[in-house]
């Protein structure tokens, strides 16, 4: 019994102060402001702070720059460097001229709109001591704020309906010349003839296909079968959505598209090829021996163009890097060495033949 009667007791004293404290707030509020021009008009009556300045600076954000000024002198106190935050003479110096000619500027421009220059000189000597500057005002009203905002964004509305226009009248401009381009009889010719050899490419029977040299190229891979680390080839095989091209358009054999579709898949899983668009040109580097690639390379060069440089380079890595597949290189050469001396051979027949007759 006795515990039930304490707690019956601690909760109507919880009750009683609740509700309390809950109708002393509503009164209050109701009794103060019954409406938000009456609490206007409450703040109007208070001390106003339109001509009072706490701060020594002359910006707009001055309190809170005297703040941080503050808090870096407290911490350079701490810190027991303090000597080097305070201001010196010469800067106080300088500060005080600086306040005199901007006063002297303001007598100067708002002497015609004062009515008598010693109130002026008056309020000027009265805020002295208190560091107030009289023009500071950041509760000022801005008079005719409305109509400047109006205006500006007017003259921002023509500029940008100015720049649309100029654009419809280039994009009218260009499909018309399109459309006089399309309907002239030359170009009709020409584009006929073109979607025709298109179609008839399209539907080509492979025994007459005829890619061209780049194409034919590019589908040898010279002469090895294509795999994941030819990525330097793979990506002429693909769309730009990522898309694996048909046989048609990558005219390869049954074979070849085969092993394209194997190479690229198992690139994708090892995450070295893109899914959903073309690889770009920096991802385009074979998966090999970089020196291999290089001699390959050279090799190339040194048979299309017979550049000797490239020659010098090829026999200078036989020599440093045995591990290099120089095969090909070789055989070329011992074709090469075979032809100039079965012309050789031949010179000196005809020499012979000549000398007998």
């Amino acid at each position: 019994m006795p515990f039930r009667y304490k707690l019956n007791n601690i909760l109507c004293h919880c009750r009683f102060f609740s509700t309390k404290s809950k109708k002393s707030l509503k009164t209050t509020r109701n009794e103060k402001f019954k409406s938000f021009d009456e609490l206007f008009n409450y703040s109007n009556s208070q001390k106003s702070l339109q001509t009072e300045k706490v701060s020594k600076e002359n910006s707009f954000d001055a309190l809170y720059q005297e703040c941080m000024t503050e808090i870096y002198k407290m911490r350079a106190e701490a810190d027991c460097y303090s000597d080097e935050t305070r201001e010196s003479p010469e800067i106080q110096e300088l500060t005080k001229k600086e306040n005199e000619i901007v006063n002297s500027v303001f007598k100067r421009v708002f002497s015609s709109n004062l009515t008598n220059l010693n109130d002026m000189n008056n309020k000027l000597n009265s805020n002295k001591s208190s560091d107030i500057d009289p023009y500071w005002d950041p509760f000022k009203n801005i008079q005719n704020l409305k109509l400047q905002i109006a205006s500006e964004f007017n003259q921002l509305s023509k500029l940008v309906s100015s720049v649309e226009l100029y654009k419809y009248k280039s994009m009218i401009k260009k499909s018309l010349r399109q459309f006089n381009e399309s309907y002239n009889f030359d170009i009709m010719k020409d584009t006929q003839k073109n979607s025709e050899d298109d179609i008839d490419y399209k539907y080509k029977n492979e025994r007459f296909w005829d890619p061209d040299i780049d194409k034919r190229l590019i589908l040898e891979n010279n002469k090895r079968p294509f795999s994941f680390r030819d990525l330097h080839v793979l990506h002429n095989f693909v769309s730009e959505d990522g898309q694996i091209l048909p046989r048609r358009l990558n005219l390869t054999t049954r074979k070849q598209q085969i092993q394209i579709f194997k190479s690229i898949k198992i690139a994708r899983q090892m995450a070295l090829f893109p899914y959903d668009w073309k690889p770009l040109y920096r991802d385009r580097i074979p998966l090999l021996n970089p020196l291999q690639y290089l001699f390959d390379e050279l090799f190339y060069k040194y048979k299309k163009s017979k550049d000797l440089r490239s020659k010098a380079m090829i026999n200078v890595m036989i020599n440093k890097y045995p591990d290099v597949n120089a095969h090909r290189y070789l055989k070329y050469e011992l074709q090469k060495m075979k032809r100039t001396t079965s012309k050789d051979s031949e010179v000196k027949d005809g020499n012979i033949v000549e000398s007998n007759s």
